[in-house]
């Protein structure tokens, strides 16, 4: 990235909601002598080091605390000290931490005066009465009104977090009037099948036929503005998700039931792939393919250069 275009990208940023802290992953794919660069010009200071760094020993992706100090041949080390992995080495390098100072507001785009004239920005999150609108290099796409949507728009918020599907399920979850207590009953959203029948077993249906009984929830969820409906098809939909958590995974042995992140889990990556296909625009499709991953834990990372601005 040439120097001009990396101060623009770092003024949005430190504009921007994400704050004008930046970590070491971010920095360290930079061009050779970009940071020392950007500091003579009084654009980059370094500050202290991080207290905190995510274990790299596991999947879990814990916030601990490393263990520094000086080998006897006089190097700095850094270890992480992990409860199921035991220790790892880390480069001390990964606690730097650096902060943009404000004279990088000068390389802010400038604006135009009529706002017709305003060239589009690249990465946008609108909300329109409880809708979210992405705009993906100046085309608005409209999400649908379901909680994929909110899975999706949380983690372009949280880039290069690591976030459990437990985690993504409490920060996005529906207030708790719009559901009702004690869901009972699938049998209005699989009825909608046209060959399924009486449809009070879960066990006599084929994936592929709950698969489309849930995008067929998530439609009828999108479709209404009535609370009480969207409450009775959001528990309908988390009952189905919660029964095929316990079914057989793709190598044909049983789930282990009862496991909170693996349910989880089976509810979200759902949830997000509905939404990931119903999308038009090829780009913004081919984008969150690419860098949002799903799993026990999902995130989204992207190029350095991408930044969402929520408006």
């Amino acid at each position: 990235m040439e120097l001009k275009e990396h101060l623009t990208v770092l003024a949005k940023r430190e504009s921007s909601k994400l704050g004008n802290v930046l970590a070491a992953y971010e920095v360290k794919k930079w061009p050779d002598g970009r940071i020392d660069e950007l500091d003579e010009m009084g654009m980059l200071i370094s500050i202290p080091d991080a207290t905190t760094i995510k274990c790299p020993c596991c999947s879990k992706g814990c916030s601990v605390e490393p263990v520094k100090g000086i080998a006897n041949d006089g190097t700095e080390f850094c270890e992480v000290l992990c409860e199921k992995e035991g220790s790892s080495d880390v480069e001390p390098f990964y606690l730097k931490q650096w902060q943009i100072t404000e004279k990088i507001r000068k390389y802010l785009p400038k604006t135009k005066k009529k706002l017709e004239d305003a060239p589009p920005a690249d990465y946008i999150i609108k909300q329109q009465g409880g809708q979210f609108i992405l705009t993906y290099k100046g085309n608005d796409e409209i999400l649908p009104k379901t909680l994929g949507s909110k899975y999706i728009v949380y983690l372009l918020t949280h880039k290069d977090k690591d976030i459990s599907a437990i985690q993504l399920e409490m920060e996005c979850a529906l207030k708790p009037t719009d559901r009702p207590a004690d869901p009972d009953d699938v049998s209005e959203g699989l009825g909608v099948i046209e060959h399924a029948g009486d449809l009070g077993n879960l066990a006599d249906f084929k994936p592929a036929q709950m698969q489309s009984a849930i995008e067929l929830l998530e439609q009828k969820i999108e479709d209404t503005d009535k609370q009480a409906e969207k409450g009775h098809y959001q528990s309908q939909l988390d009952l189905m998700h919660k029964y095929m958590s316990g079914s057989k995974n793709v190598y044909g042995t049983n789930r282990k039931t009862g496991a909170p992140l693996e349910k989880a889990r089976c509810r979200v990556t759902p949830a997000i792939n509905t939404v990931k296909r119903k999308i038009q625009d090829k780009q913004l499709k081919a984008h969150l393919k690419s860098y949002i991953k799903t799993g026990s834990y999902l995130s989204y990372k992207p190029d350095d250069a991408v930044f969402w601005d929520i408006s």
